[in-house]
């Protein structure tokens, strides 16, 4: 799940755990720290995947950090996620790794300017056929600093 960039969609500086007692040890923070809210899991899996969720699938937190569409029927995941063809498409030089998680990932541009790359994105324009099938197309990962093993999954819902 991608939390610390839910928090800072949501105007908070970032995501941390805290001994807070509670089941679910993450939260939101700002002030540097001082100042936080609890974090909804639920939430984080709707906002990191709200291209299905407008699409009608039912995503939800499953649990160990994973978001899963319940309702997902004839899943695949017809390929990995070669990034340099994606960056080209866009009229960028090439990819690179600002940051070493999945989230780090961007194009270059040829004025040597870094853009964040929209790996839903990547994923729909790397599989075209599946798309116009009427597949919904995401990225996934078996975990944040898995920043080689990104993976598209393509799935339709019941």
């Amino acid at each position: 799940m991608e939390l610390n960039e839910y928090c800072q969609a949501m105007h908070y500086q970032g995501a941390e755990t805290i001994d807070n007692g509670n089941s679910n040890p993450w939260v939101c923070y700002y002030g540097n720290g001082a100042y936080w809210t609890p974090l909804n899991l639920f939430a984080a899996c709707d906002w990191q995947f709200s291209d299905l969720v407008r699409a009608g699938f039912n995503v939800r937190y499953v649990g160990s950090g994973r978001c899963w569409a319940i309702n997902a029927i004839d899943y695949s995941s017809p390929s990995d996620m070669p990034l340099g063809g994606y960056c080209k498409a866009l009229g960028y030089n090439t990819p690179a790794l600002d940051v070493h998680n999945v989230a780090g990932w961007r194009c270059v541009g040829y004025n040597g300017v870094h853009y964040a790359i929209d790996l839903h994105a990547a994923c729909r324009w790397l599989n075209p056929t599946l798309a116009a099938q009427g597949y919904s197309l995401v990225s996934y990962f078996n975990s944040y600093g898995d920043v080689f093993g990104i993976r598209c999954l393509a799935m339709k819902h019941s």
